[in-house]
């Protein structure tokens, strides 16, 4: 429980270094799309190991044909629509 908390504890102050950090850096005029990209890219991150975690979890080869096409959709969507 101890550890824990201090795991906590820690996380959070990494949260308010990551807010400092993003406020000096926001202030410098090209430091807006620097963590946008990189916002954008932990985000992405994110998600995709998670998919793979849960695609793992699937026991049969159609169901995870069909968990890999729902799954895939939203990536072919953007490419789909910019093509206009």
């Amino acid at each position: 429980m101890r550890q824990a908390l201090g795991y906590n504890f820690l996380s959070a102050c990494m949260c308010y270094l990551g807010l400092i950090i993003g406020i000096l850096i926001g202030e410098m005029t090209s430091g807006a799309e620097w963590i946008f990209a990189i916002a954008g890219g932990m985000f992405l991150y994110i998600s995709l190991v998670d998919m793979v975690s849960v695609k793992r979890a699937v026991p049969t080869r159609v169901q995870d044909a069909v968990f890999t096409r729902v799954q895939d959709t939203p990536f072919l969507l953007p490419k789909s629509a910019s093509k206009e």
